[in-house]
């Protein structure tokens, strides 16, 4: 429970700067805390009453929210999931009614996006302090204004924005060679305070991979031009491959994680399961992290995308199904889960279909008595923003698990060992995937690391001296 977390020092200052209602940043490396901090946040908001909304950049960062019904910014905005996005021309009345609205994997949303987000949450600020203004004139009484904050999450240094090649076009006219959030002047707009969280948790008990871990995440080629970090890498992770039955392939491309998953499956006797999602109501494949089409069979190896304690498995566990099935509550696997160790965890543990709720923000009215200033008595509405749930996507919660991109990683901790084929061609590609482990024992890379792996957008590593120096 959220109540009985313990922050360290790091997030208990950034949780006070949170909780004093200011507009903040939230950065840190892999494994630092953020989710954490972020949902215990949530809580206090909750507890307080205020009107909070959730969204993500990302369908699978949604997922990741699910206890607070979070959505997709393209969701809570009101936005097509595809093409380039203006800006709004009025806030929608969800934003308006939100004391605060909070934005997980900020890396990961386009400047344009953010353009929209940030000029929505302006326009619902001037709105609602108009509103405040004529109804504190009519009660007699001075205007409490309360802008509307917004909490943005992310780290600009892991995976960067998508630009497809539709877009590319456009983007490039209105953008020029920006992309990220902060290249926006919006973003000065909304005078974030940068929160830094330093102390990471993912890799606690091994300390000495975490610091080399934050000298590839920062990408200090002009201090180490001989790439020594990447020599200690190649030198003191997993000395040889693991075994497929308990380790997952990490790659860079979606064509050779895709060859891998399709090969391995094939090579096991017998006839294939297909299962395919089933969409209900305004659901997209956009907003959750399953497969639309899933193939599987016993001897499959999965890794398991969805948290249920319950049953025994975790987002991020690996496992192989043992046998497939179905009953009068429907179709199910039995799975044996691995351990951190490669060994069994956890056998026969049973997978069935999960729900994948796909969730809106929207306002719920109400009207409550209460006296002016003069002791009159007065009805005043009350505007609360709520979640429901639009549509729902209905699949099994575990993909493939012989191989997977570091994009779809990004986010996860991967327990079982991790072979890595440095694949490497974009911004903060290597930092995911090397941070994806706990220890360096965890994890085989495939060949050795040089600098033309090590790769870093020149625009993120001069905004984060900025925030270096801003946070000092």
């Amino acid at each position: 429970m959220r109540e009985n977390v313990k922050l360290s020092a790091d997030q208990e200052a950034a949780f006070q700067i949170m909780e004093a209602g200011e507009n903040c940043f939230l950065t840190g490396k892999a494994g630092t805390g953020k989710s954490l901090l972020i949902k215990k946040f949530i809580g206090k908001c909750k507890d307080d009453n205020k009107n909070v909304i959730v969204c993500a950049s990302t369908g699978a960062a949604a997922q990741g929210l699910s206890e607070f019904y979070a959505s997709t910014i393209h969701r809570a905005f009101g936005l097509k999931a595809k093409g380039i996005v203006g800006l709004p021309k009025k806030a929608k009345e969800e934003i308006i009614s939100a004391d605060v609205i909070i934005i997980d994997e900020i890396s990961m949303a386009r400047i344009d996006l953010f353009e929209h987000v940030a000029k929505a949450v302006q326009l619902a600020s001037d709105k609602k302090n108009h509103d405040e203004a004529i109804l504190a004139k009519k009660e007699g009484r001075d205007p409490d204004h309360k802008p509307i904050q917004l909490i943005v999450v992310g780290d600009f240094t892991q995976l960067p924005p998508v630009v497809t090649i539709n877009d590319r076009d456009a983007m490039k006219s209105m953008f020029g060679s920006k992309k990220f959030a902060f290249q926006s002047k919006l973003w000065g707009e909304m005078q974030f305070q940068p929160l830094v969280l330093t102390q990471v948790h993912r890799q606690d008990k091994d300390q000495e991979y975490a610091e080399r871990l934050n000298a590839i995440r920062r990408c200090d080629i002009g201090n180490d031009p001989f790439g020594e970090v990447l020599d200690w890498f190649n030198l003191n992770t997993a000395k040889k491959e693991f075994n497929t039955e308990n380790s997952i392939i990490l790659c860079g491309k979606n064509a050779t994680a895709k060859e891998e998953n399709e090969k391995r499956i094939n090579e096991i006797d017998g006839s294939n399961y297909v299962s395919v999602a089933e969409i209900d109501g305004d659901a997209d494949m956009a907003s959750v992290n399953c497969e639309y089409e899933l193939v599987y069979k016993p001897g499959a190896k999965v890794l398991i995308i969805a948290n249920n304690p319950d049953s025994g498995y975790f987002n991020g566990s690996s496992g192989i199904i043992k046998k497939c099935g179905s009953d009068k509550y429907g179709d199910y696997v039995i799975v044996d889960i691995y351990g951190q160790d490669g060994t069994i965890k956890s056998e026969d543990v049973e997978v069935r279909k999960n729900v994948f709720k796909v969730n809106k923000p929207f306002v719920e009215e109400s009207t409550i008595e209460e006296l002016d200033a003069a002791d009159q008595p007065i009805i005043r509405t009350v505007k609360t923003v709520k979640n429901k749930e639009v549509g729902s996507i209905k699949q099994f919660p575990f993909k493939l698990g012989w191989a997977i991109t570091i994009h779809k990683a990004q986010g996860m901790t991967l327990t079982s060992g991790v072979n890595l084929k440095p694949e490497i061609w974009d911004s903060g590609q290597l930092y995911v995937a090397l941070s994806r482990v706990d220890n360096r024992e965890n994890i085989y890379i495939d060949g050795l690391l040089d600098i033309k792996n090590w790769k870093l957008d020149p625009a993120v590593a001069k905004f984060y001296e900025k925030i270096d120096k801003e946070w000092a």
